[in-house]
């Protein structure tokens, strides 16, 4: 196990604490939305998306044009229970909590600690009578994880291996899919594209938008993914050279947001055409952020910490009945079925987490990167006074030990604090005995 691995507790980005947005949300009333009698639910849920990158929610860069053309209702506060698709996905299909349905760690390989088996919307739907699919390019709907067998459809097209995982590569896989269905039966679509994920490669002509001079690295025909922009940065020779990196990473990441909006247009467009936007609610959201080097130095991606560029989401909603507007609630992913069941007037599921949003928002929402360290933590292993954690000022070099007498001001580098060694030694010894306790929930293929 490396040290990388052993940085457990996350780290929240110190400009937008969750505690502000959480006191900003208190006295916000519940979510207005009415009952509606629509045919369907077609949910965009895409992978990798920031809040704060869309201009609906106040950025400068016109990144998104064509999704303001709709009469959305907009959702400010919605948050994601962890910051990578595992865990995200499973809580928005559930309705509970990671730590319930247990989804957040692999056994490596890619591969869960143990499939979904959690009661969820997407299985309830179809022994209700509804037609279900999902249309994917992540890896984390497989037979495997157990995420694409609650569908009765389900399209994988993984971005690594295909490079076809774009909202527009998958969208005449979901007409199609519609098409097939009966007049007046009633479905549920989930498509979560991969267009702002890593690998980077968006066609020069959308870069231009948003850039006018070279970019100070080669994109090539796969892109460019985090790692490697990492290994730039870590070798840039100057700040000025790492600020650089740093800018055409957004320059590119916004410019691949240019083709999501098009494809989102086009998607709309062909359901006008059908007849069916006129009785399907539209959900557009995702699964987590991503990290561009602004939270922490030289750290991009996902999953890695608790930030909020992870954390926040967008939420827009797009139904007859619905009017357009803003509404500021404090909400996460899990509450997002409970809402739409009851606006829908369907059975809701039992034991869950999530609220229905009409009734009341959240006070406060919180989450965690759900890594292997949190996984141990839940199973009983790791304690807050036997972690340590990662230093959000000083970047991935850095640790401070947790506890009742720690100082948080600490910044001691993880390689040297003191029982490190035992304490790397006790997590790995705890991880083995939970795949061994869990044989049955590796890949036997």
């Amino acid at each position: 196990m490396t040290l990388g691995l052993v940085w457990a507790l996350a780290c929240t980005d110190a400009s937008t604490p969750k505690e502000s947005i959480a006191t900003l949300a208190q006295s916000a009333p519940p979510l207005v939305l009415p009952g509606i009698t629509v045919r369907g639910v077609i949910f965009i849920e895409v992978d990798t998306l920031r809040r704060d990158h869309l201009p609906a929610y106040g950025y400068g860069r016109d990144t998104m044009p064509q999704l303001g053309n709709r009469a959305w209702h907009q959702v400010n506060g919605h948050s994601a229970p962890a910051s990578w698709t595992l865990p995200s996905v499973s809580s928005l299909f559930s309705s509970v909590e990671p730590a319930r349905h247990g989804m957040f760690a692999s056994g490596g390989g890619g591969v869960p600690l143990h499939p979904f088996d959690s009661p969820s919307w997407p299985a309830a739907l179809g022994e209700g009578g509804w037609s279900t699919a999902v249309f994917t390019g992540n890896r984390w709907f497989s037979e495997n994880s157990g995420l694409s067998t609650i569908f009765q459809t389900a399209v994988v097209a993984p971005k690594e291996e295909t490079g076809q995982a774009n909202l527009g590569a998958l969208v005449p896989d979901l007409l199609g899919w519609l098409d097939t269905l009966p007049e007046d039966g009633n479905f549920y679509a989930h498509i979560q594209p991969m267009d702002p994920h890593e690998p980077y490669a968006p066609p020069p002509e959308d870069v231009a938008v948003f850039r006018t001079e070279p970019l100070p690295f080669e994109l090539g025909p796969e892109g460019i993914s985090n790692e490697q922009v990492a290994e730039l940065w870590q070798t840039a020779a100057s700040v000025a050279d790492q600020a650089a990196i740093e800018g055409a990473l957004v320059d590119i990441y916004d410019a691949q947001l240019l083709g999501l909006d098009r494809a989102v247009d086009d998607l709309l467009e062909q359901l006008e055409a059908r007849g069916l936007l006129a009785e399907t609610l539209v959900v557009f959201s995702a699964d987590h952020g991503e990290l561009l080097g602004e939270a922490a130095p030289g750290v991009f991606g996902h999953g890695v910490r608790w930030y909020q560029a992870e954390a926040q989401l967008p939420l827009l909603l797009l139904a007859p009945g619905i009017e357009a507007g803003v509404s500021e609630c404090l909400s996460m992913n899990l509450d997002l079925w409970p809402t739409i069941a009851e606006m829908m007037g369907l059975t809701p599921l039992g034991d869950v987490d999530g609220v229905d949003l009409r009734q009341g928002c959240r006070t406060s929402v919180r989450g965690s990167d759900w890594s292997q360290e949190e996984a141990l933590r839940v199973y009983g292993v790791a304690s807050t006074r036997s972690a340590l954690s990662h230093s959000c000022a000083t970047g991935r070099n850095a640790g401070t030990p947790i506890g009742e007498d720690a100082d948080p001001t600490e910044t001691t580098r993880a390689d040297q604090l003191e029982h490190v060694d035992a304490l790397e030694t006790r997590l790995e010894e705890a991880y083995t005995a939970i795949l061994a306790a869990r044989p049955s929930t590796l890949c036997e293929n």
